[in-house]
């Protein structure tokens, strides 16, 4: 609860000092432009935030990099569960982070199925609730984690600063990217650590879909393919800002999922039961399309041919869909809708290529790329799932 009450006061004294209030982001030009720092305080990898990016920050610290995580409070302190299904908790052991035994300990408790369900009443469609398993389905205390999240993070070198709390980024704008954290020690000082780059890690990363609460799992299955590419990067000085776009956790499936979050919400012209209504049909498209495609679509694993069938499914028990969803998006925002179809169908097309082509022949792509194209490297290596 002190938790809850320090950020009350955060967020009532950003509204009642707006006049004052700062960009926390300060762009200059060029690296040399940037605040200066000591030597000490220079590392690879800079996390704001002891919670998922400690996570992180053990995952990168165990490639040799040289890491520091911050937070304004204890870095590593949490008070709830974090919910995840068994096959992502996997992801964990795979990635060497933790034995299966340590994680097993840290389970709060496990559960046999979840529910979805909308109310069907003056809909004038049936309701279809959703029974799965699979998903969200292994609570964890999250404090454990993190506990032993940061063990491994010392065990490898990482450094930590607590209350610490963050002030502005300094960023340059140009080749190479790099970054300079602005941050308040408990006197009330500024300190300035500085970075090589600047990336988007854990729930600021947007690497979930708004519809469902699997912002964990979603992390956990991206954490180690991220940390192999920011390693890459930085050993082959990749810094500028077209070769850190590549890093990015974010899924191209995700750029379709924003148009499903707009039904989950009143529309102009909509009625009272409109949002329940294409609810429960959606959830019969989803409950024709079998339990695997539906645990792949709340997970955000969907790939572009299972999309395209739901989408079909739902037109077909729903006909006026694609009609009502011109009128909710309007012009520009069943263009940018489309621009996304045709983005996400390129990339699934990238990536089914690259699991059809032999691991042997994409070893050797790589390695000859790394030598003489260490740009197109990374971007191959990216295309790894």
């Amino acid at each position: 609860m002190r938790s809850v009450a320090d950020l009350e006061r955060r967020w009532t004294s950003l509204h009642t000092s707006r006049r004052d209030w700062t960009c926390p982001l300060n762009y200059v030009y060029a690296a040399a432009s940037l605040p200066n720092c000591f030597p000490e305080n220079n590392y690879d990898v800079v996390i704001a935030g002891g919670g998922l990016g400690l996570i992180a920050g053990a995952v990168l610290a165990a490639r040799g990099l040289c890491v520091m995580v911050f937070d304004r409070d204890r870095v590593g302190a949490a008070h709830r569960e974090w919910n995840i299904s068994e096959r992502e908790l996997a992801s964990l052991v795979n990635w060497g982070i933790f034995t299966r035994q340590e994680l097993s300990d840290t389970i709060a408790t496990r559960y046999d199925r979840g529910v979805i369900s909308f109310d069907a009443t003056g809909t004038g469609v049936p309701a279809c609730p959703l029974q799965l398993s699979g998903v969200l389905d292994v609570a964890l205390d999250a404090q454990s984690v993190l506990d032993l999240a940061r063990k491994r993070f010392l065990q490898a070198g990482g450094s930590i600063l607590e209350n610490r709390s963050f002030t502005r980024l300094h960023s340059a704008k140009h080749s190479p990217v790099a970054s300079v954290f602005e941050v308040n020690g408990p006197d009330g000082k500024a300190g300035y650590t500085a970075a090589r780059g600047l990336l988007c890690l854990g729930d600021s990363a947007a690497g979930q879909s708004p519809l469902t609460f699997c912002g964990f799992g979603s992390f956990v299955r991206h954490i180690g393919r991220t940390a192999m590419l920011i390693d890459y990067a930085l050993k082959h000085d990749l810094l500028e800002r077209r070769h850190l776009n590549v890093i990015t956790p974010h899924q191209a499936n995700l750029r379709v999922a924003w148009v499903f979050s707009r039904f989950m919400q009143p529309w102009p012209g909509g009625e009272a039961t409109s949002v329940n209504r294409i609810m429960n049909v959606f959830c019969k498209a989803l409950s024709e399309a079998g339990p695997r495609t539906t645990r792949r679509f709340l997970q955000d694993r969907y790939t572009f041919p299972e999309y395209l069938r739901i989408m079909l499914t739902t037109a077909r028990h729903e006909p006026g869909i694609f009609a009502l969803t011109a009128r909710v998006l309007g012009s520009r925002g069943l263009l940018k809708w489309l621009g996304n179809i045709v983005a996400f169908a390129a990339n699934d097309s990238l990536k089914a290529a690259y699991k059809l082509t032999p691991k042997p022949t994409w070893r050797v792509l790589e390695q000859a790329a790394s030598r003489y194209a260490p740009a197109l490297a990374l971007r191959l290596k990216s295309l790894r799932t």
